[in-house]
């Protein structure tokens, strides 16, 4: 107990003065005061930290540590951005542009992806025109109308892709600083030939790590037909037969239809152009039907 307590000795430097293991010391410094053992324990704790914390201060002075923190934070503020940022940066370096160039002209790529190793932008967000909702129902569609919809989906997609160079792209400028031309060169064709297409808000950790990378032009030419003809096989509803194959009663239900189809849209269009509402009200001087409300709050608006 005085080489515990007084001495400040450990459980391990105890037990090999008594030639016993610590576990025992710990059961023997329990039983005899379990109070007291809890509270220097506790104590030595809180001082090993403070000792810690204190040591990793100083270790944080040096001009050495400054700098590799400060390196490390860079290394963690460029891994957190976004692929895009990080090329739109390394894209203002003139040296690292006619790298690209160079390589570009050595690689012979096609037009698409060396229009990607230039940095191509994506469009902005468009709105769907006519939201899934407003659609037919996906177990009525027929195959036509499933890969109309999934072309048109994959469109809206492709358009806020952006073009970009490989990931080699931001290694170039390491490269030079240390002057080493060959490794940079190198690290231009691995970009120019990595070109494609992104997500625009994967972060260059992503791209390192694999969980996305850039497409190139054909393999997303391949995914879009790969989709929409997922999408026309999955589609429930065969394709109606051909004008020409009906017989003429089936024609005249068509015909019929189709008529009554564009007397329903007429109706639609004088609701919203001439204010009529859904058919009730009385015939206005233009021929249009009003409603009786509306004329009475009206006229009591131009009287008042």
């Amino acid at each position: 107990m005085d080489g515990f307590y007084l001495c400040g000795l450990t459980l391990v430097a105890v037990a090999e003065r008594c030639s016993v293991s610590p576990d025992a010391v710990e059961k023997a410094l329990k039983r005899y005061d379990r109070e007291a053992y809890m509270v220097e324990r506790a104590r030595r704790k809180q001082e090993n930290g403070r000792r810690r914390r204190q040591k990793d201060q100083e270790r944080k002075r040096t001009p050495e540590a400054r700098k590799k923190d400060r390196e490390r934070k860079r290394r963690e503020r460029v891994e957190e951005r976004t692929y895009v940022e990080a090329v739109r940066e390394a894209l203002r370096d003139l040296e690292v542009i006619d790298l690209l160039r160079r390589a570009a002209r050595e690689a012979g790529v096609a037009e698409e992806q060396l229009a990607c190793a230039r940095y191509l932008p994506g469009a902005a967000s468009v709105h769907h025109p006519c939201p899934g909702r407003a659609r037919e129902a996906a177990e009525a569609m027929t195959p036509s109308e499933a890969g109309g919809r999934a072309e048109y989906e994959f469109r809206l997609i492709r358009g806020v892709m952006v073009g970009v160079p490989g990931p080699a792209v931001l290694l170039i400028r390491e490269a030079l600083d240390a002057g080493d031309l060959c490794l940079a060169l190198r690290l231009a064709r691995e970009a120019v030939l990595g070109a494609g297409f992104v997500n625009p808000f994967a972060s260059v950790e992503d791209l390192r790590d694999g969980v996305t990378r850039t497409y190139l032009p054909e393999e997303v030419e391949t995914l879009r037909e790969s989709l929409v003809s997922a999408a026309r096989a999955a589609a429930p509803v065969p394709e109606p037969p051909a004008l020409h194959e009906l017989t003429k009663g089936e024609k005249m239900k068509m015909a019929r239809r189709w008529l009554a189809q564009a007397r329903a849209a007429e109706r639609d269009a004088e609701r919203i152009w001439y204010g009529t509402c859904g058919g009730t009200g009385k015939i206005g001087k233009k021929g249009g039907l009003r409603s009786p409300e509306r004329g009475e709050a009206m006229s009591g608006l131009i009287r008042g």
